[in-house]
């Protein structure tokens, strides 16, 4: 008996030990097969994209303009700003994504397709909201390879663009306070890479860039930016009434059939026209589809809106039939009195 129990204790022990080698020979040829992938396209020595990233390496800079790549003009970056007034924003790092995230995986296995951009906000240095915006496999691979200027605007006078205009939006839907008091504070903004775990923890990769600026903030800014299009629903790129109303039915049709608890009231056209579908082997016309946006209320009592494709048929020698939901997209929480 004591003889069977040292076996098999050895036998654990071994398939145990076997077991770890072999993971660690799967997780070393992975990690080598991602270096390769980046080292094809990546060189360490020439990832500074211009004299003003090398000088603002691991910042973000802010303008009340629009900073153009490779065209920068270092007087008009700020670090005061009054609320209301237009915001925009580079963000200079000194490694690339996919290096960061080499790093990271020598010590634990992530999946590209799990990682983020996580942003932080802090006020005079607390922390006080963080939400994951754009996912890595939907940043073109070119800017993962290399040090990267990502550019965008934090407060936008007519539109949502990139990174940090929704999350700055919900932000300030989900801590109204700031937006009632008249006071001056520090902004903070950290981007980092991160996923969640398992266990739904946030793991942080590390820190891409961060940058601060001085506000000034009273009614008249505060009213100013809540009177923008860029903390309400999207921008409409073209207007048609028939089409916005048969897309409001068949956004209504398609939540019920799906169970959705949302109630869409309105919808604007995003797409300024249609776009052709095509056989991929026929090059036959298949039928076109064009972008929405459907704004609701929520069963939660919350307002929002979601990015959709509207689908309709190519019949015979014209586009005929009902509208469906050909594909879903991003959205984000609005202040509910857009709806009225």
């Amino acid at each position: 008996m004591k003889t069977r129990f040292i076996v098999l204790l050895f036998a654990t022990f071994t398939f145990s030990n076997v077991q770890a080698q072999f993971l660690k020979k799967l997780k070393d040829k992975v990690a080598e097969n991602f270096t390769e992938d980046i080292t094809q396209y990546y060189k360490e020595d020439n990832g500074v994209t211009h004299p003003v990233h090398e000088a603002n390496m691991h910042k973000i800079v802010f303008s009340n303009q629009l900073i153009e790549h490779d065209n920068y003009n270092e007087d008009e970056f700020i670090t005061d700003y009054k609320m209301g007034d237009p915001l925009y924003f580079r963000a200079f790092w000194n490694k690339s994504m996919y290096n960061l995230c080499v790093d990271h995986f020598k010590t634990d296995y992530i999946k590209l397709s799990d990682v983020s951009i996580l942003v932080k906000y802090l006020i005079d240095g607390e922390l006080i909201y963080e939400d994951f915006q754009v996912n890595l496999v939907d940043i073109d691979n070119w800017d993962k390879q290399k040090f990267t200027t990502f550019w965008g605007a934090v407060v936008h006078p007519t539109e949502n663009i990139q990174l940090l205009q929704w999350t700055f939006k919900k932000l300030l839907i989900e801590h109204p306070e700031l937006m009632e008091k008249e006071d001056e504070y520090v902004l903070g903004i950290e981007l980092h890479l991160a996923y969640e775990d398992d266990n739904d923890e946030v793991k942080n990769i590390g820190l891409l860039a961060e940058g601060s600026l001085n506000v000034t903030q009273d009614m008249e800014g505060i009213q100013k930016l809540y009177a923008s299009p860029g903390v309400g629903i999207p921008i409409a790129k073209a207007h048609d009434k028939d089409l916005e109303a048969a897309s409001l039915t068949t956004l209504i049709l398609h939540a019920e059939d799906k169970k959705w608890s949302e109630k869409y009231q309105k919808v604007v056209l995003t797409g300024r026209d249609w776009t052709v579908l095509r056989h991929n082997n026929t090059g036959q016309i298949i039928g076109r589809i064009r972008g929405i946006a459907g704004i609701g209320k929520w069963k939660d009592g919350s307002c929002r809106y979601r990015h959709y494709d509207i689908f309709q048929n190519y019949v015979g020698n014209d586009f005929k039939g009902k509208l469906s939901i050909y594909g879903m997209g991003s959205g984000a929480d609005i202040p509910c009195n857009v709806l009225k």
